[in-house]
């Protein structure tokens, strides 16, 4: 059997492992997901669990850094070169309204993850730090690009109020709250110019 095969299926292996934690975790709290639970989920044995990742916490920030993706795969296709800065960025807000619209929407899993894991010393804080990095210089690129007074700033506000709007539709079961982050964002941009 060449090394390759056996790659191959240990990454297979690996993505069946995350993808039954994905969907226990995007469904429940993560801490109330024992690892039986993932395991009767994805069909593998527990030493195999373990063989690809070390730890519940390993398996919490893979599931972490999948929901990243899934994030930049969705600014990116709100980021079309062809619209202005400005158009961008009100892209990235009506993509958290489409989000918030979702019947299945459950908040953001990196604020679910800080309420979760209130030691900062956990090693989910570190992705949460990341994806709060990321949006924030997304958003900053943008507003750059936009020519706007002092476009940190604005990120870090955009930023609130992406943040806002996420736990005010989750508390409220009210996905239309998201459209008054949308008509904000375009108030702080029409301040900022």
């Amino acid at each position: 059997m060449s090394n390759g095969n056996h790659n191959e299926r240990r990454r297979a292996t690996r993505e069946v492992i995350l993808d039954a934690a994905f969907v226990l975790f995007s469904r429940e709290d993560m801490r109330g997901v024992a690892v039986d639970d993932i395991v009767a989920a994805s069909g593998v044995s527990k030493a195999t669990v373990y063989r690809h990742f070390r730890s519940k916490d390993d398996l919490v920030v893979a599931f972490l850094r999948r929901c990243e993706d899934l994030v930049r795969e969705g600014l990116a296709s709100r980021l079309d070169p062809q619209l202005t800065p400005r158009e961008r960025i009100i892209g990235v807000f009506q993509a958290v309204e489409e989000w918030c619209a979702q019947p299945d929407f459950r908040g953001s899993a990196f604020t679910g993850a800080a309420f979760e894991f209130s030691d900062t010393g956990h090693p989910a804080w570190g992705v949460v730090r990341d994806h709060i990095e990321f949006i924030t210089g997304c958003l900053r690129t943008q507003a750059e690009e936009a020519g706007v007074r002092e476009p940190e700033a604005l990120a870090r506000q955009l930023v609130i109020l992406i943040a806002g709007a996420l736990d005010v539709v989750l508390l409220g079961q009210d996905a239309s709250m998201a459209r008054f982050a949308t008509r904000a964002a375009e108030r702080l941009l029409a301040d900022a110019a």
